[in-house]
């Protein structure tokens, strides 16, 4: 596999100080692992003039357009078969794009979804929903030289360790959910193994576990609640909603980690980078970096707010659970297993797409060595994995329509059904409709009076279903 690392000198300068050359070993004896599968395999200092000649003009400032276009030249000029950006985001910028959630248009989502795509930098999401690229970051610490450096050196170990077989995977994960996701987490895990696994739930039967049988387990799984800058995942219970239990902290992943792990990761902002002076609950380092300081292979998790369904899997419980399907089948790699993931969510949920997805699609992002196969080869006294069994999720695909008016007659059924469950009648209603098309049909049909309402609350969403002018069902979908 032919491996493109990338990275920035100036800005690992301004981090590293003194320990610069220490860092930019770990990235050349990387480098050098990978001319030992393909000698064509490069790395490459966006920001310096001679590593870019003939390809880009170099990056300055860490600045995203630039970055973007860098990378786009990269990957045009050197047919590359994957990249590995190196670094947090303060020293290979992440793209920032539009939060299509946000009514006021000014929150961004930290992405690396546009490095996947061809489309030239944009803000806007819509543009980036036909990856075709392997991308995976192997990210530092932000602002954090001393633990930045020690995440590196482990990564770029566990990046050059030889795969394991399948047999070191088909064990138990430590699977692990609040009270009111144990639909989604049933359904995860049996996108991932073909069958559901032994899991917990917070409360119940946490948030005490015990170290030797959940943490050392090569599969973590998490459907929980996370936080803005937050080192601490919570449960929650049937009853009391607004009560969080504490169910995974960093301190716990430090204690107990062996190489090989895959972080299965749900909660909202779950692989978030962060200053960790800047911790706005808990404390110490964000979970992913904690995750790879502890030699942890692959971790999947979103920059931004999660979304789901109480009784059902949401989007990006199909994004997680493919990405471990894939990463599980024997010589496939982290950022093979990360692509495909995506490819199938799009071909699954795709067409026109709702916010909710975009805004998932868009926060979800990878860390690991993207030509890194987790399982080598497989055993044939062991057999491979389960095939997946899984019936494929009923859904109707969304076609945005701006500027469209709510019937008057729609407006009045939607706020009885607020009135009714003690809402605020004000409760503002998207100015776009949504028209509801079954699986199959094509956008021409979209015409007619099917639509999707959206009413914004607290913590989540009403989701108004309408056919022929009439309120037929009415969805929850809560972020976290």
């Amino acid at each position: 596999m032919k491996v493109m690392l990338v990275t920035n000198k100036t800005t690992l300068g301004n981090k590293y100080g003194s320990n610069l050359d220490t860092v930019l070993n770990l990235m050349v004896q990387l480098n050098g692992h990978h001319k030992k599968i393909n000698p064509e395999s490069t790395l490459y200092y966006i920001d310096d003039a001679v590593s870019m000649k003939d390809i880009a003009p170099p990056v300055r400032d860490n600045n995203k357009a630039q970055t973007k276009a860098a990378v786009d030249a990269i990957f045009e000029k050197k047919k590359l078969d994957c990249m590995v950006l190196v670094g947090a985001g303060d020293i290979v910028a992440f793209q920032e794009l539009k939060d299509p959630t946000d009514t006021t248009g000014l929150a961004v989502i930290q992405s690396d979804l546009p490095y996947a795509c061809a489309y030239p930098c944009s803000d806007d999401v819509r543009r980036f929903l036909a990856p075709e690229r392997m991308v995976t970051r192997i990210p530092d610490v932000v602002n954090d030289a001393a633990e930045g450096k020690l995440v590196l050196e482990n990564a770029v170990q566990q990046a050059m360790s030889p795969g394991k077989a399948a047999a070191d995977y088909a064990g138990e994960p430590w699977a692990v959910c609040t009270q009111r996701r144990e639909c989604a987490l049933q359904g995860l895990l049996s996108l991932v193994y073909g069958a559901v696994k032994p899991y917990a739930t917070c409360p119940h039967s946490g948030p005490c576990w015990d170290p030797v049988t959940s943490y050392k387990r090569k599969v973590h799984a998490h459907i929980l609640h996370g936080g803005v800058r937050s080192t601490f995942l919570g449960g929650e219970s049937n009853g009391d909603p607004s009560v969080r239990y504490e169910a995974v902290h960093i301190d716990m992943v430090d204690a107990g980690l062996e190489d090989g792990v895959i972080l299965l990761e749900r909660a909202c902002h779950g692989a978030q980078l962060f200053d960790p002076k800047e911790c706005r609950k808990g404390k110490g380092l964000p979970l992913a970096n904690a995750y790879l300081k502890r030699k942890a292979w692959a971790v999947i998790g979103s920059t931004t707010q999660n979304y789901s369904y109480e009784n059902a899997m949401h989007f990006s419980d199909f994004i997680v659970g493919y990405f471990g399907k894939y990463l599980l089948e024997p010589e496939t790699s982290i950022g093979a297993a990360f692509l495909a993931a995506r490819k199938q969510v799009i071909k699954d949920f795709g067409g026109a797409w709702d916010n909710f997805k975009l805004k998932i699609l868009a926060g979800m992002v990878v860390y690991g060595d993207a030509s890194k196969a987790v399982i080598e080869k497989v055993d044939k006294k062991e057999g491979t994995m389960a095939e997946e069994s899984h019936a494929a999720a009923s859904h109707v695909v969304p076609v945005e329509v701006r500027d469209a008016r709510i019937p008057e007659g729609v407006k009045k059924q939607i706020c009885d059904v607020l009135k009714r469950r003690g809402h605020d009648l004000e409760a503002a209603v998207s100015a776009s409709r949504l028209a509801v098309l079954k699986p199959g049909c094509e956008a021409a049909d979209a015409l007619g009076d099917n639509w999707q309402y959206y009413v914004r609350l607290d913590r989540k969403w009403l989701m108004f279903t309408t056919e022929n002018g009439n309120v037929i069902s009415v969805e929850e979908i809560e972020e976290g």
